[in-house]
């Protein structure tokens, strides 16, 4: 006779309920009973593998502080030693590289830190496949013209510090890398003129401003390239400062090289970390520049 089944051949509903309570405890407790599956090798690696690493915020934002700078190079190169691919740690590295130079650096040591720019710069541009198959095909042309908005930055900073480091070369190799630069920076122009605060333009303001007359100086075109990065991005204290430092120096205004800069010392840096470390190293320039004046103008 079962547990549900009286005497008298009726069920007892209680007994039933109690079978089927401890029937449900019995499932449970099963089901509860689960198996240890041993970890592969893998799984096993990964729970012990160290943090990819990645790129600090902090360091970039601080790095007018020379120590802060070399945290963002040192984070960007480690980036990269774990993923050659990565583009946003390969235009840090490049441009990380210039600020270096452009800023922390005596011309003596400048030089290597920009060459060093440009090679890093070479392989953020081949990150683009196209780009990379066309340029070692010997094809420069089809290279540059494979590149998109998205390889832009890597462009720009790579012109900026093959332009520098030419400059710091001399006049002879100034001439002999001319017109890569100035094509690189035409193609910055094509795919996003506005770039890094009028990029474009405050090249083409300090290039028209500092070439030999014989390979095209003009002043006026200068003037038009400055006043239209200034129109544009007024906040960016560089553009102000270049065109003091190349323009006004070059035409002999010095009216107009004091009246900048003192505006650029005059403003406020801003709290943006895409721009206020610019903006406080403009800021220093501008005074070492104005301390100078004697000199840019043969006193």
């Amino acid at each position: 006779r079962t547990t549900d089944e009286r005497g008298d051949g009726t069920i007892d509903q209680r007994g039933q309920a109690q079978d089927a309570q401890r029937s449900e405890k019995n499932e449970k407790r099963r089901r509860s009973k689960k198996t240890l599956t041993p970890l592969t090798k893998d799984e096993v690696a990964a729970l012990y593998a160290p943090a990819a690493p990645t790129l600090s915020a902090a360091a970039w934002a601080a790095r007018d502080q020379l120590s802060q700078l070399q945290q963002a190079i040192d984070d960007a190169e480690r980036v990269l030693d774990a993923n050659p691919s990565d583009r946003e740690a390969a235009t840090r590295l490049v441009q990380a590289l210039y600020y270096r130079a452009d800023n922390h650096e005596e011309p003596s040591v400048r030089i290597k830190t920009l060459d060093k720019a440009v090679s890093e710069g070479i392989k953020c541009l081949a990150i683009n496949t196209e780009f990379d198959a066309y340029r070692s095909a010997g094809e420069d042309a089809s290279a540059l013209g494979s590149l998109n908005r998205e390889d832009v930055p890597c462009l720009y900073w790579t012109a900026k510090a093959q332009a520098d480091w030419s400059r710091l070369g001399g006049l002879a190799t100034t001439l002999k890398h001319m017109e890569t630069i100035k094509s690189y920076m035409n193609r910055v122009a094509e795919l996003d003129a506005a770039y890094f605060y009028g990029g474009a333009d405050r090249y083409w303001g300090s290039y028209y401003a500092s070439i030999p007359s014989f390979a095209g100086r003009d002043l006026d075109k200068s003037r038009a390239f400055f006043e239209k990065a200034i129109a544009a991005h007024p906040e960016y204290l560089g553009n102000h400062v270049e065109m003091a430092r190349v323009l006004a120096v070059n035409a002999a205004d010095e009216s107009r090289f004091r009246a900048l800069l003192e505006g650029v010392i005059a403003a406020s840096a801003g709290s943006d970390p895409d721009i206020a470390p610019e903006n406080r190293a403009a800021q220093a320039q501008a005074r070492e520049l104005l301390a100078d004046s004697d000199d840019h103008f043969g006193r």
